[in-house]
């Protein structure tokens, strides 16, 4: 998998996935600090990665399966949103790491290859 690392995510959760063999990008390494959702968005949609946040009210929406009227929808694009608390996001990324690797090679033999996941701190939501 290729992940897009959002700036607000802990660096113990992108250890996490990196230790799983999976290529990560951080968003301040490959853009500017602060730059907005929407470019990160973009710069994940073309390079075909999933953007790993802990921002999901606004990635859900940059990010989503279905397009609001007038937007353009991202068809590169996948999204993990983290809804838990950030000291937690660690052991969550351990606990759903299986579930998350066997979605997104599920998501591969699709037309629609876009992984779109919630984890919170008691669920594992695939959308």
């Amino acid at each position: 998998m290729l992940l897009l690392i959002d700036e607000n995510v802990p660096h113990a959760v992108a250890q996490v996935f990196a230790a799983r063999g999976h290529e990560i990008r951080f968003v301040t390494e490959e853009l500017m600090p602060g730059t907005p959702d929407p470019v990160i968005a973009a710069r994940g949609n073309v390079a075909e990665a999933i953007v790993v946040t802990w921002n999901h009210k606004d990635f859900k929406r940059v990010a989503a399966r279905v397009s609001e009227p007038g937007k353009r929808l991202l068809r590169g694009l996948g999204r993990i949103s983290f809804r838990c608390s950030e000291p937690e996001g660690r052991k969550r990324a351990l606990e759903v790491m299986d579930y998350i690797e066997m979605h997104y090679e599920i998501a591969q033999r699709r037309r629609d290859k876009r992984l779109l996941i919630e984890v919170t701190g008691t669920t594992f939501i695939v959308r």
